[in-house]
């Protein structure tokens, strides 16, 4: 059996949520999807997450707000976030607070977000789950 790395996408669209699994979605990059930020965190009680990638601009809470709350509950987790808006204070602030590892803008490229997502693990050294221990 291979190993899996859990990515949890944030995202308060639909389509969004399904085209980045699209992209995302391999044998060893297994994609969970929330519709907000509370979603996200209950997901995250109760499962193994090695990546949120989080929408910035979602209703009642922010992405940047989202990944400063995994970043002090869940410090070991890579924390992405992803906004259609080149916001360089929002780039700025949230990579200068430690809360992002990376800002990605949409429209994304396809076969950028797999690369960013495998190099971010790397540089983590994030240890992949066996599919036997994975809690599907």
């Amino acid at each position: 059996m291979g190993n899996v790395c859990k990515i949890l996408v944030v995202d308060d669209e639909p389509e969004v949520r399904a085209a980045m699994r699209r992209t995302i979605a391999s044998d060893d990059l297994h994609v969970t999807e929330a519709c907000d930020a509370q979603e996200a965190l209950e997901l995250m009680q109760d499962a193994t997450v090695h990546v949120v990638l989080a929408d910035h601009n979602m209703p009642t809470m922010t992405g940047l707000e989202l990944l400063r709350e995994v970043q002090t509950k869940y410090p070991a987790v890579i924390r992405l976030l992803i906004t259609a808006r080149a916001d360089v204070d929002l780039a700025v602030k949230a990579l200068n607070a430690g809360a992002v590892h990376r800002l990605l803008l949409k429209p994304w490229n396809r076969t950028d977000i797999p690369v960013i997502l495998r190099k971010a693990l790397e540089r983590a050294n994030i240890e992949p789950l066996s599919t036997e221990a994975s809690d599907e």
